[in-house]
Formats: structure tokens, sequence, C-alpha cells
């Protein structure tokens, strides 16, 4: 699954910027609101600052965020199945570097499609994706021996120092 995440996202980063009208309604109505509070906080450096930037650019930052978070889950799901005890063991370290891998290319890639550029300010978003996801699943995670401990004694209490 991980793989056909991937290649949907290479189809979609592959599309020449006027293909891609169809997004702008989404930018429409927040960009309407933030000008309406823009014209009442003018004085204000950040108001002023995002008032003058390409919303496209800022708003689409959550997309690419949830976009390569998928992609890290997707692949951490399917190393933790696999064979080789080496990639199930690692599962995590791998899911994060193959997602990241396929992050800079990715942007690489949409240097060459007409209408778009490489922009680090996604490749940031898309760490921020792969890197919520990496935090998630090593919160999430309990060692054999406190998860042993926690249903045969209880919760696991640790002592204040």
């Amino acid at each position: 699954m991980a793989v056909i995440w991937m290649a949907l996202i290479s189809i979609v980063s592959a599309q020449p910027k006027q293909r891609l009208q169809f997004l702008q309604r989404f930018y429409d109505e927040p960009h309407r609101l933030f000008a309406l509070y823009a014209s009442a906080a003018r004085e204000h450096g950040l108001v002023n600052w995002l008032d003058q930037q390409n919303y496209a650019h800022i708003l689409d930052k959550p997309l690419h965020a949830g976009a390569f978070a998928v992609v890290a889950l997707l692949w951490l799901q399917s190393l933790r199945a696999a064979r080789r005890p080496r990639l199930r063991h690692n599962a995590l370290v791998w899911a994060v570097l193959f997602t990241l891998v396929f992050a800079v290319f990715d942007e690489w890639q949409q240097s060459f499609t007409p209408g778009r550029e490489m922009r680090a300010s996604d490749l940031l978003a898309d760490t921020l994706g792969v890197l919520a996801v990496a935090i998630g699943a090593q919160r999430g995670r309990r060692t054999p021996a406190r998860a042993a401990s926690a249903t045969a004694d209880g919760p696991v209490r640790t002592p204040r120092g």
C-alpha cells in the first residue's frame, strides 16, 4: 500500500500547475476570511507578512504533512510485518528513512514540472508529518517487560526522585 500511495503522490506532483487549479476553491474561503481579518489588523507585522504571501503555499502545508504521514504509517505497518527480522526490528527507522528519501525525490521531481518548483517549506512539512508518525509510534510502543508487568501487577509505577 505504501508504494501505491507514493505513486499517487508522484502523479499529483508531476502535474503542471495549470492542471491543479481545481484546488483553488479550497484556498478561496480561507483567503477571504483572512483578508477580512488582515484589513482590521494591518499594523501587526505577522498579519502583514501573511497577507503578502501566496496562500496556496501556506495552506498546502497540512496536506503535505498528512500525505507523508500516511506514507510513513504505511511503510511502518508493512515493515513490521516483514519476514526479515532486521527489517521488523528496525521498522520505524526504515519507515522514516524510506519516507524522507521519497519526500526529497518528490520535491526534486517537481522542479522539472512546468509551473511547479522545489520548496524547502514543503520538505519541512513532509518531514513534520513523518516525525509525527515516528513520535506517535514510539510513544505507543511498549516494551515486552513493561507490558508483562503491567498486566501481571497492574499499572507500572515509576519511583519519584
